[in-house]
């Protein structure tokens, strides 16, 4: 899979790759009013909890949602560091800042420093394919079951039914998760490491976005799957024809 970066640099954004870096001259990131977004505390206890962007003003500060839980505000002093992150068009963006200023009226806000670069990860640059294998699932020390959406080397979305009676597991972004499936037409069972980045619930179903980590050391999972994706959409075309 073919991971980019882009570092968005006093409104400057630089595409890193295998080609020349390209520069243009527009912040095209688009961060629309209530935007989910995942902070986390840095320091020893690495506190995590969830937010909406409330608004900014260019170079100087983006707004937050205050947590509403009383132990993390405690948390957010002046100037506390913090690594954001959100979702946007299957594209993972993040950046540092620090918290610059409080406030509990009108509403609970809390105003951080304008980040100076903001790196992104595509999550679907990997061909991906639409499929359905059944797939059991491990987070912490429940086991749930469930199915596979759709698939690619780099993460898969995972289907979870309450109506098989399992209590719904914690399924907070950044949370580990272990995926056991078989390959469909092949004799192939894999377990993969993977970290939930998005969840959509509703009241029978939890639609897990899953990003899977294979290291150095998982080359012939990563290997399994592509090929299995890329057979997959090789079936599909001839098919079609």
């Amino acid at each position: 899979m073919t991971v980019v970066f882009l570092l968005f640099d006093n409104f400057a954004i630089t595409e890193q790759s295998m080609d020349k870096p390209v520069k243009t001259l527009a912040w095209n990131l688009d961060m629309p009013i209530g935007l989910d977004l995942i902070a986390q505390v840095k320091g020893t206890d690495n506190v995590r909890f969830r937010s909406r962007y409330l608004g900014m003003k260019a170079g100087e500060f983006l707004i937050m949602q205050m947590p509403g839980v009383p132990s993390i505000r405690e948390k957010l002093v002046s100037h506390c560091n913090l690594v954001v992150r959100f979702m946007s068009s299957g594209t993972v963006f993040g950046f540092e800042s620090s918290v610059q200023a409080t406030t509990m009226r009108p509403s609970p806000m809390m105003f951080i420093a304008f980040p100076d670069t903001i790196e992104s990860l595509n999550l679907r640059q990997a061909e991906r394919v639409d499929t359905f294998i059944n797939a059991e699932g491990t987070i912490g020390e429940q086991i749930v079951r469930g199915a596979i959406l759709d698939i690619s080397a780099g993460g898969c979305r995972y289907t979870i039914d309450r109506s098989t009676g399992t209590r719904w597991p914690d399924t907070e972004p950044g949370t580990q998760i272990l995926l056991s499936f078989t390959l469909p037409s092949t004799e192939i069972h894999l377990h993969v490491n993977g970290e939930i980045i998005n969840a959509k619930k509703d009241i029978d179903t939890i639609i897990l976005g899953v990003k899977f980590i294979l290291d150095e050391y998982h080359e012939d999972v990563k290997q399994q799957i592509t090929d299995f994706v890329r057979n997959t959409i090789v079936y599909m075309k001839g098919k079609g024809n």
